[in-house]
């Protein structure tokens, strides 16, 4: 079914709302206060989910995304079409819905203060798989295949070379985790970004890890400490 439908606004998870005879519709990369063409993909008994098919008129925060993986290959990040100052004042909205309809909390809700548009992450979390080969990535939207992208718009740029050590160490020195059989052992690599450094979370199924690992990711400069969750 495709129907015409008019965005009101972002909510939670970067999807635009709009109504179609009293039920709420949700649409994926949809802009604020614009009108579109979209097919219905899920309904359910009070609210139905939607893709967009054509736009007809264009929000005004709509922009072209620069990351050439958004939005399809990469599911990270939910909001690249939009303005930067668009984001900020639909997070800003997001956050006083949540206070006022689910935790009953009336307060003033400030202006977010402008920022960085890119790199402003300090914490990153990677799946660690082996597919057709080793991967660290991020998931494919919607899907559990880890797709390798280079350069990320939004972590710091010394994690994409940090990324690429530990995986390059994971091939000669460990295993990474088979989702399909529930084999090997690195889960996850997390890294956080501090005042004086990266800290490194690696995750694993098991309660050894490599020391040739290990000895990798503690080479690098950047690096102030590492710590394992099994």
């Amino acid at each position: 079914m495709v129907t015409e439908l008019y965005v009101e606004r972002l909510v939670a998870g970067g999807s635009g709302l709009a109504q179609l005879d009293g039920m709420k519709v949700f649409v994926p990369f949809a802009a604020p206060q614009e009108r579109i063409l979209a097919r219905i993909r899920v309904r359910k008994r009070d609210y139905a989910i939607a893709e967009i098919r054509d736009i007809i008129e264009p929000s005004p925060l709509r922009v072209s995304p620069p990351c050439p993986h958004y939005p399809d290959r990469c599911g990270g990040c939910q909001l690249q079409h939009i303005s930067y100052p668009g984001q900020l004042i639909a997070k800003k909205l997001i956050v006083n819905d949540a206070l006022q309809h689910i935790g009953k909390v009336f307060v003033p809700v400030t202006n977010i203060a402008d920022g960085e548009a890119w790199h402003y992450r300090n914490k990153t979390q990677y799946p660690v798989a082996r597919q057709d080969e080793v991967r660290i990535g991020f998931f494919r939207r919607g899907t559990h295949h880890v797709t390798d992208i280079p350069v990320c718009l939004l972590h710091p740029p010394g994690f994409d070379s940090l990324r690429k050590v530990a995986l390059a160490a994971i091939r000669e020195h460990e295993s990474a985790y088979d989702e399909k059989y529930h084999q090997g052992n690195i889960r996850h690599l997390i890294l956080r970004r501090g005042d004086d450094g990266v800290m490194v979370l690696l995750v694993t199924r098991e309660e050894n890890v490599s020391s040739g690992l290990v000895d990798a990711i503690a080479a690098q400069s950047s690096v102030t400490g590492i710590v394992q969750s099994v």
